[in-house]
């Protein structure tokens, strides 16, 4: 850290001024990004971001917005992204085991279902939900968003979310964001709440004494990888990641708190970035042209339309001794009625009206499809267009190719992240039923099964289903197709696409048990069947003996009554 060798026996003091030389240099690697951000606040959504935090409930300019087309589709995209990834109406998550071997085990899949039941009541509990509708819509316009995860005794988890502007990070060399650094400002009151009375500088301690409560005092908390750690210790100042708050609006940068986390606790996504780069860029960055031209168009055809409502006028120069009513049914003496004294326009054509309207219909239209709403109203969007179903469904899937790789990144850097913070939180506080014998040891992964996952993973779906198809139909002309299907792969290939529940199928052991049960009903039967056969066969051929005696002992009778034979 800094200049400083030997972290654990620094000073306080030595380490507050490095941290804030740390916090400098981040500072003026995210100029460039700030500068942007700046930009797509103003344009499209003035309430979000923080770019002075010495500004306290300050009413934002909304007169740079003429045109709340790009701000309508951010709030369906976020709207979209939210319902689509991570719905709190229905499950968008499992868990598996890392072992494939285990992924039919039965008494695994009960485990697995367990947790994700009590991890989606938490998230339903906490501010899960409405954090994540926030980082979506941050997502789209900063290209970047940060919620920092704490513990929280009711609900187990709770969620900071902090504001572009007000906070900076850095990737490791995989590309993966593993510091954040944030300044805020508390009042006298909040920071005594906050770290304890005895904690904090003099000056905030004087303050307090006097009652001055409201006084605001600038922090900066610092969340990175620990360069010196003890690895014999168990206390959190030794923990894998570390956690610094120091104050820097007091006099002296003192440093107020160090303490720790085993793993870092910052979910931050990014909406799409490149190599190292630890920023984002977003679709609210990318439009910023078309919004600008959005905004002066809309600003020209408002004077336009007032030109041909109120055009400027022109009038004769005697008209200044006496006063000219433009009031409809107002009645203006004059000397004479000449052409030279009338009252009229001063220019004749005003600009093409019509040209500016489709020029605007378009760069909307194009504002729709930066944000995806095409996407996301795709029902709305062909209502008139009688469309089938299975032709929506194609639209569909096609433009979700294209939104691919955005909710590949979500997943891996924003929800991934929450599960795992979630199920280690409740783990350590063991909130988690036993885990099984055959579990012991191993990682569970995350397996997202929300819409917008189902639909990547559903894309060739259909392939499956006309293969299938297919193999019955040629299967009625060639019988031995059928020995190629596997019943078992067909069904687990098929839930496993669409995300369904695993209790609603039967496991294979459960199914082999059936399926032997039933294969020794039929061997019964068919032995019932075969006996009863056979018991009709011998009686038929004793009946057919008796018979036969029967007729026998009739002649004989006959040729004893007749005398013997007859030559």
């Amino acid at each position: 850290m800094g200049d400083i060798k030997n972290w654990s026996k620094a000073t306080d003091r030595e380490k507050a001024d490095a941290l804030l030389s740390r916090w400098s240099e981040l500072s003026r690697k995210r100029e460039p990004y700030l500068n942007q951000w700046k930009d797509v606040s103003r344009l499209i959504e003035p309430n979000a971001g923080v770019f002075d935090i010495h500004k306290h409930n300050d009413v934002r300019d909304l007169s740079y917005i003429l045109s709340f087309e790009a701000t309508f589709d951010l709030n369906i995209l976020a709207s979209g992204l939210m319902s689509g990834a991570s719905s709190p109406a229905r499950a968008w998550f499992k868990l598996q085991p890392t072992n494939p071997e285990y992924a039919d085990n039965y008494e695994v899949i009960q485990y697995c279902d367990e947790v994700q039941k009590i991890l989606l009541r938490v998230f339903s509990m906490s501010n899960t939900y409405n954090t994540l509708h926030s980082m979506y819509r941050d997502l789209a316009l900063f290209g970047i968003s940060a919620d920092v995860v704490y513990d929280n005794y009711e609900t187990a988890i709770k969620h900071h979310l902090l504001s572009a502007g007000e906070y900076c990070v850095e990737t490791n060399h995989h590309g993966d964001i593993d510091t954040l650094y944030r300044n805020f400002e508390l009042t006298t009151a909040q920071a005594v709440k906050t770290f304890g009375y005895e904690n904090l500088p003099k000056e905030i301690q004087n303050f307090y004494d006097k009652g001055q409560l409201d006084q605001y005092w600038e922090f900066i908390h610092a969340i990175e990888p620990r360069i010196d750690r003890d690895f014999r210790s168990a206390t959190n100042s030794n923990f894998e990641w570390a956690s610094y708050y120091i104050c820097v609006g007091a006099g002296n940068p003192s440093l107020i708190r160090e303490s720790g986390f085993n793993y870092f606790p910052v979910v931050c996504p990014r909406w799409d970035t490149l190599g190292l780069n630890a920023y984002g860029t977003s679709p609210a960055i990318s439009c910023l042209p078309d919004v600008r031209q959005l905004q002066q168009e809309v600003l020209r055809k408002s004077e336009l339309i007032e030109n041909y409502v109120k055009p400027p006028l022109q009038a004769p120069s005697n008209a200044r001794q006496q006063p000219i009513s433009l009031a409809s049914g107002a009645i203006n003496f004059t000397q004479n009625t000449s052409n030279e004294s009338q009252i009229r326009p001063i220019i004749q054509s005003m600009g093409d009206l019509n040209a500016l309207r489709q020029d605007i219909a378009e760069i909307k239209a194009d504002l729709r499809r930066a944000f995806f709403v095409d996407l996301f109203q795709m029902v709305q969007q062909t209502a008139g267009d009688r469309r089938t179903t299975v032709e929506i469904y194609a639209l569909q899937q096609e433009q979700m190719l294209s939104l691919g790789p955005v909710v590949e990144r979500v997943q891996n850097e924003c929800l991934g992240r929450l599960v795992n913070i979630a199920y280690q939180r409740l783990l350590d506080a063991n909130a988690l039923p036993p885990v099984p014998q055959v579990l012991q040891g191993q990682a569970v992964n995350v397996e997202f099964t929300s819409v917008l996952a189902q639909s990547q993973k559903s894309v060739d779906i259909n392939s499956v289903d006309r293969l299938f198809s297919a193999m019955a139909s040629a299967g009625q002309i060639v019988p031995e197709i059928y020995d190629r299907i596997d019943p078992d792969g067909y069904v687990d290939e098929y839930r496993d696409r669409l995300g369904v529940a695993p209790k609603i199928l039967r496991s294979k052991e459960e199914a082999d048990k059936i399926r032997q049960a039933r294969a020794q009903a039929q061997q019964q039967a068919q032995e019932q069947q075969q006996a009863l056969m056979q018991a009709q066969q011998t009686q038929s051929l004793m009946q057919a003996q008796k018979t036969g005696a029967e007729a026998s002992l009739a002649m004989q009778s006959l040729d004893e009554v007749g005398g013997g034979p007859v030559l």
